[in-house]
């Protein structure tokens, strides 16, 4: 990749608090001793512009984990995937890999975020010896599925889920040709997220897994393929705490944590918790607070091991707070009092502010109806846009503009946006819905 000179090192330091299979902290110990002994994936120390020269010289990809070190997904990776034998023997011998930290400016992180429109953790980069992409994928994935993302990069794969979905189709239902079959289906979604096929695949996916989850004694749930099972579609069905599963995971914590890594339960219950902070909040209801004092009970085991391995930000008792906070009082206060907490908080902070900062407090008003407080935020916006012009601040930019009826700069921005996003290496779907917003904006 030109431009990046500066070095993407390793450096993460992992704590271990979980295990497997009856092991306690013993697993995920090993786990990381593995890694240290380089019997996972070997990471290079170097610049990327190093990385692939050594890739060329050995006729070998690139693959580069972005992350940050706040990223729940990202330390699961660290934890329970990439120090894995089968994982190292793989990648190798086939990829020079390296680690960047998108949010270390010393990695050059933020311009891999920007060249790359990074905006899910962890992505995964599959890059020729001239730094593009071959293959960009997402998310915590399973050392099975990620091997079969490395084999998809070299052009290798052929269509799994079409196979899969074959046999099903001719009605092979055995459980473990199920749960693959599911887990294959969520990494062969057709098309953007919101798209009417998307939408069609995972309606249909999720009727398969309603069935096999449904022909299930509870107890026969505690092994670790069903709780990766569980653990994906909840997580993308964005089941909060009260749904029965995940509820039965809660009350069975110490079962679960000895089939699986407990980083791992411990992350699927708190994003649960997460969920149901937001929602209920966002309904006007105080009684939020109900799931953040579960991190004193019920939940305690899980929220220690996100204070000791975990550290995604995102689940803290703070932000949690601070979520359910912000989202009663966007339901329950006038748009007045919050705009004037949002301009307080901007008088304090000053220069400090960032385009995050500034766009956090605007996305607060995104329900709102009162025009001349609107006016006031889409000064928020517009900063948020100057200081961050990424494809994603610039829609929500492009948004507040439409409401106001200001089309002619809605057009503009959405104009030099899409002309800006790299065709190679930007997110398809992300210039899908601002092309269809453009589309809108100018039938109006």
């Amino acid at each position: 990749m030109k431009g990046l000179m500066t070095s993407l090192c390793l450096s993460m330091a992992v704590v271990a608090c979980d295990g497997s299979g009856g092991g306690g902290d013993e697993r995920e110990k090993e786990g990381v001793e593995r890694h240290t002994q380089v019997k996972g994936i070997a990471f290079f120390h170097g610049s990327l512009e190093d990385g692939l020269a050594r890739a060329k010289a050995e006729d070998k990809l690139v693959f580069v984990d972005a992350y940050t070190t706040w990223c729940g997904p990202c330390k699961m990776m660290v934890l329970n995937v990439f120090p894995q034998e089968k994982v190292g023997n793989f990648y190798n011998a086939n990829f020079i890999s390296l680690k960047v930290d998108i949010e270390d400016e010393d990695q050059n992180g933020p311009e891999l975020k920007e060249r790359y429109d990074i905006s899910v953790l962890p992505t995964y980069l599959y890059l020729d010896h001239d730094g593009e992409v071959m293959h960009k994928t997402t998310g915590f994935i399973a050392a099975e599925r990620f091997i079969v993302a490395g084999k998809e990069a070299m052009g290798e794969e052929y269509n799994v889920f079409a196979d899969l979905d074959k046999r099903y189709q001719e009605g092979e239902r055995a459980p473990a040709f199920i749960r693959e079959y599911l887990a294959e289906a969520s990494y062969a979604a057709p098309g953007d997220v919101m798209s009417q096929e998307n939408q069609a695949h995972q309606l249909r996916m999720k009727k398969v897994f309603d069935e096999y989850i449904g022909s299930k004694d509870k107890t026969s749930l505690i092994n670790s393929a069903d709780f990766a099972l569980m653990e994906s579609y909840l997580d993308r069905a964005h089941a909060d705490r009260d749904d029965e599963y995940v509820d039965y995971v809660a009350r069975n914590y110490d079962a679960f944590i000895k089939v699986a890594p407990e980083s791992r339960v411990a992350l699927f219950l708190l994003d649960a918790v997460k969920r149901s902070v937001g929602g209920t909040a966002r309904s006007g209801d105080a009684g939020y607070v109900k799931y953040i004092e579960e991190l004193d009970g019920l939940l305690a085991p899980a929220y220690k091991c996100q204070l000791e391995v975990i550290k995604n930000r995102y689940v803290y008792r703070e932000y949690l707070e601070k979520l359910g906070k912000m989202h009663y009082e966007q339901a329950t206060m006038d748009w007045g009092q919050l705009l004037s907490a949002a301009e307080a908080e901007i008088a304090t902070k000053g220069e400090a502010m960032t385009g995050q900062d500034y766009g956090r407090l605007a996305s607060q008003f995104g329900q709102c109806d009162d025009v001349e407080i609107l006016k006031k935020v889409l000064v928020f916006a517009r900063k948020s846009h100057e200081m961050d012009p990424s494809a994603r601040v610039a829609m929500s930019y492009i948004g507040f503009l439409r409401t106001l009826g200001q089309n002619d700069k809605a057009i503009e921005i959405a104009e030099q946006t899409l002309a800006s996003i790299d065709e190679d290496s930007g997110d398809a779907g992300l210039t899908m819905r601002l092309t269809q917003m453009l589309t809108r904006l100018k039938a109006r």
